[in-house]
């Protein structure tokens, strides 16, 4: 009879998901896997509908891409899991967890949108007026050309800009669709004060524009939040990944 493991390898054993950003795949995650995995966690980076390399079908929503989500987990029999969501990805994994909650360890936020109920991707500035989050919503619509797909920015936007890492992470990116920024996203956030977070802010550089600054400076010293700050771009996982890695491993550590 096989002995039964002890507390410290089931947290080696805690199933890590990662969820893609905006433009992104999950191949963003390639270069922290290896961390991940020799640290003993089994590692699931999904690609949301319509961001598959060479997707060519009608744009999802993203209630949508939440239920793909959580549908993923839920056939592939992942448990006990932690969710990471980064950027844009922070609305996906929000909405699953109202679904998921129940199988959760906890959400990890890296430098993520964190929606309250009815809340837009738009929305997720703080301190935006009526007038400001019209004009936020106006220029989200103007970069889809087509009125569709937004195009994928140059790596620098996302704070890669060593030539190897751009080399590395622009062939990658996909045209996002639009209506994912606009959507509003259905949210309990008794459901979500029940689990425990982390919040990994980026600071070289920070990335103002989509307020994720200020989403770490609210939560610090929150109930219920961890938060921590990485010295890298909005790209963590791509310019720091054994660093993301470690602090997901201690999320997963709880």
């Amino acid at each position: 009879m096989e002995a039964a493991p002890d507390q410290g390898e089931e947290i080696m054993n805690v199933p890590i998901v990662l969820v893609h950003g905006a433009w992104h795949d999950g191949s963003c995650w390639d270069r922290i896997r290896p961390f991940l995995e020799s640290a003993g966690h089994p590692v699931y980076t999904p690609t949301l509908p319509g961001l598959q390399e060479g997707y060519s079908g009608q744009a999802p929503t993203l209630a949508g891409q939440i239920g793909f989500l959580a549908d993923y987990i839920d056939e592939h029999g992942i448990a006990e899991l932690l969710l990471v969501g980064h950027s844009w990805g922070g609305m996906v994994i929000s909405g699953a967890a109202q679904r998921l909650a129940g199988q959760l360890r906890g959400l990890a936020y890296l430098d993520a949108a964190i929606p309250s109920d009815g809340d837009d991707f738009a929305s997720q500035v703080p301190g935006q007026d009526s007038d400001a989050l019209a004009r936020r919503r106006a220029t989200y619509r103007a970069m889809a050309a087509d009125g569709v797909w937004i195009a994928p920015p140059p790596a620098v936007m996302v704070g890669v800009v060593k030539s190897e890492d751009v080399e590395w992470l622009e062939p990658r990116l996909r045209p996002h669709p639009l209506a994912t920024w606009l959507e509003p996203v259905k949210i309990d956030a008794a459901v979500l004060q029940s689990l425990p977070k982390t919040y990994v802010l980026a600071t070289d550089p920070a990335s103002p524009m989509m307020g994720y600054p200020a989403h770490a400076a609210r939560l610090s010293g929150s109930a219920g939040w961890t938060c921590v700050e990485i010295a890298s771009g909005h790209d963590m996982m791509v310019t720091a990944a054994r660093e993301t890695a470690d602090i997901l491993v201690a999320s997963a550590a709880g």
